[in-house]
C-alpha cells in the first residue's frame, strides 16, 4: 500500500514537473514574440514618427511671423505627433516584457537611454550603482514606466540639454533621481488636474505606497525623486 502511495506520489510529481517546464517554454515563446513585435513597432513606427517630426518642425522654423496662423496649424500637428510617440513608446514598453534581475534593470535603462539620446540629442549622466537587489517583477514594471515617462516629458516640456539620473537604496526603498537643466516645471503645473503624465506618475506610485516630490526652478531645471519600497508585498 505504502509503495502504491510513492508510486502515485512520484507520478504526479513528473507530471507537476513536466508541466512547469511546458508553461516555461511557452512563456518563453510569448515573451519572445512580445520582443519581436516591439522591435518591429520601434523600427518602423517609432523612428519614422520621430523623422516625421524633426521635418516639420524644420518647417515650423521657416514660417514667417506674419503668418502666425500657419505657425500654429504646425505646432498643433507637432503635438499630435507627440502625442503617437507617447503612446507608441507605452505599447513597446508594454510589449517588452520584464523580468525582476538586476541586470535586466540596468540594461533596460541603458538601452532606452541609448535610444533616447539618438532620437532627442540630450546627453546624460547616469549612477545605476545602486541597483543591486532583486526586485519585485510589478515594482520593475512600474520603476520602468516612471523613468520613461519622466525622460518623455523632459524632451517634451523641459528645453533641456542635460539630464542625470541617480539611484539610491536605503533599507527599505529605492530612490530614483531625475534632473535636468531645462526651464524648470512650474508648481502650478504639478498641481495641474490636467497634467496627465504627471497624474499618471503619481497614480502609479501611489498604488504601491511611493513616494513623489517635483521641484522646478527656472535657472536651475526640475528634479524629480520617486521613492519606492523594495521590502513590501505588491
Amino acid at each position: 500500500m505504502a509503495l502504491c502511495h510513492i508510486d502515485k506520489f512520484l507520478h504526479e510529481k513528473s507530471e507537476y514537473m513536466n508541466m512547469k517546464r511546458n508553461v516555461r517554454l511557452t512563456n518563453d515563446c510569448i515573451d519572445d514574440e512580445r520582443k519581436r513585435f516591439a522591435r518591429l513597432i520601434h523600427d518602423e513606427l517609432g523612428n519614422e514618427l520621430i523623422l516625421i517630426l524633426k521635418d516639420v518642425s524644420s518647417l515650423q522654423k521657416e514660417v514667417p511671423k506674419s503668418q502666425e496662423a500657419i505657425y500654429q496649424k504646425i505646432q498643433t500637428v507637432k503635438e499630435h505627433i507627440n502625442v503617437l510617440i507617447s503612446k507608441t513608446n507605452k505599447v513597446i514598453s508594454g510589449l517588452r516584457p520584464l523580468t525582476s534581475d538586476t541586470d535586466d534593470i540596468k540594461t533596460s535603462i541603458l538601452c532606452f537611454l541609448e535610444d533616447y539620446h539618438k532620437r532627442t540629442g540630450i546627453q546624460f549622466k547616469t549612477n545605476l550603482n545602486s541597483i543591486t537587489v532583486t526586485l519585485e517583477k510589478n515594482l520593475s514594471t512600474v520603476l520602468l514606466d516612471i523613468f520613461r515617462e519622466l525622460l518623455i516629458n523632459i524632451y517634451r516640456h523641459a528645453n533641456a540639454s542635460n539630464v542625470a539620473i541617480t539611484f539610491k537604496k536605503n533599507k527599505d526603498t529605492m530612490i530614483m533621481v531625475v534632473q535636468d537643466d531645462g526651464i524648470g516645471i512650474a508648481e502650478s503645473n504639478i498641481s495641474n488636474n490636467k497634467s496627465y503624465g504627471i497624474i499618471g506618475i503619481k497614480e502609479r506610485i501611489d498604488n504601491i505606497g511611493g513616494k513623489l516630490d517635483m521641484k522646478g526652478n527656472p535657472t536651475k531645471g526640475t528634479t524629480v525623486t520617486v521613492t519606492l519600497p523594495i521590502n513590501k508585498n505588491i
